[in-house]
């Protein structure tokens, strides 16, 4: 989504103007009138076209419509906050439904280019299925308005003033902190162009793309990671802990990723060892830490794997115990039953030393 004009309260020093938008982050939360779910009705006409036929399997099959829809937006509404989610749909739609990857690099270069300051609430691409987006936006957007059919608005549902709902506060606080630490529209499109070029077999390429990104972010994403800890330690905060996935922290796994395939160890321990550093040193990324403990695993460094596989631990009982006080204020549980049990006998699993066998006596040769 394309920023709207604010009043930036607090002026960053020159080493933290890196390539995310960091004149963003920690700004003003907007007025009442201005919530997340009222602004969503008040633009609806213009956010719905962002669903044309996005819902049908085929993605391929309706992509000529949705890509209308897609180009309405970025024509007649070149100036609103939803302008950059449908160029970079468009830009990655060129790589999955049109056999045109360097069309598609282009234009996501372009979205860099023309959104400098954009926030996005689209999450992922697929080669063959094309640019989804974060499901808590999918998940909302659903009830909050209902248009005519020409695009006016027929019904608007915001949320209550009486007295909202756990679940409504928790909404607000995940779309209220994305304001304020947004993910950037630049990096998701860096992101998607080294996936582009990982997908078509241009690994270099690929690489110098996440390297970018990396070694822009380093300063940066320590601030949102203070601020993505502190929001998700709130009552309000379950979003927050479960939902927020950063794009830098992606470009690191993915970069990680290709220094093992390559057996550049050296390199692949060293970004590992600077995204721990970055963004859970104690835990509470705790799928990170699993994450990097099964990497140093697969190198033979037993020592580190474990205390990663701790951490992970550690991390995993705080975000039980906040789930649960949750469940105190709502009524059942988006996660599954055993899911606690089996992530940490999973953990304490590996942590557990597996004892060295004995090689196989070889059978004796018959002469």
């Amino acid at each position: 989504m394309k920023q709207p004009f604010i009043f930036i309260l607090t002026v960053f020093v020159a080493s933290m103007i890196v390539f995310a938008p960091i004149s963003s982050l920690g700004r003003n939360i907007s007025t009442d009138s201005q919530r997340w779910d009222i602004q969503m009705g008040k633009e609806a006409r213009i956010w719905q076209n962002l669903l044309t036929n996005y819902y049908y399997a085929d993605h391929q099959r309706y992509w000529p419509r949705r890509k209308a829809a897609l180009e309405k937006i970025v024509n007649e509404f070149a100036q609103s906050r939803w302008a950059d989610d449908a160029a970079l749909i468009l830009a990655c739609g060129k790589a999955s439904f049109e056999n045109d990857s360097e069309g598609a690099i282009a234009a996501l270069e372009e979205v860099i280019r023309r959104y400098p300051d954009g926030q996005t609430v689209v999450a992922h691409w697929f080669p063959d299925d094309g640019c989804r987006f974060d499901n808590t936006w999918l998940m909302w957007q659903g009830g909050l308005v209902f248009l005519n059919p020409d695009g006016t608005v027929r019904v608007a549902k915001p949320f209550s003033r009486g007295g909202m709902s756990q679940l409504e506060k928790e909404c607000l606080a995940y779309f209220g902190h994305l304001e304020k630490y947004p993910v950037a529209t630049k990096v998701m499109a860096q992101l998607f162009k080294s996936q582009i070029l990982g997908h078509k077999g241009h690994t270099a390429e690929a690489i110098a793309t996440l390297e970018a990104i990396t070694s822009n972010s380093g300063t940066y994403l320590a601030t949102l990671n203070r601020a993505d800890k502190r929001a998700a330690s709130r009552a309000d905060g379950h979003y927050i802990r479960s939902a927020i996935k950063r794009p830098e922290c992606q470009a690191y796994l993915s970069l990680i990723g290709y220094y093992e395939k390559a057996g550049d160890v050296e390199k692949a321990v060293g970004k590992a060892g600077e995204l721990l550093n970055i963004y859970s040193k104690d835990g509470w990324q705790w799928t990170i830490n699993r994450h990097i403990g099964n990497f140093y695993d697969r190198l033979g460094f037993r020592g580190q794997a474990k205390e990663q596989y701790r951490l992970a631990l550690d991390g995993l009982m705080v975000y039980k115990d906040l789930t649960e006080k949750r469940e105190k204020l709502i009524e059942g549980s988006d996660i599954p039953d055993n899911f606690w049990e089996n992530s940490r006998s999973e953990l304490e699993a590996k942590l557990t030393d597996k004892p060295q066998q004995k090689p196989k006596e070889q059978p004796r040769t018959v002469k």
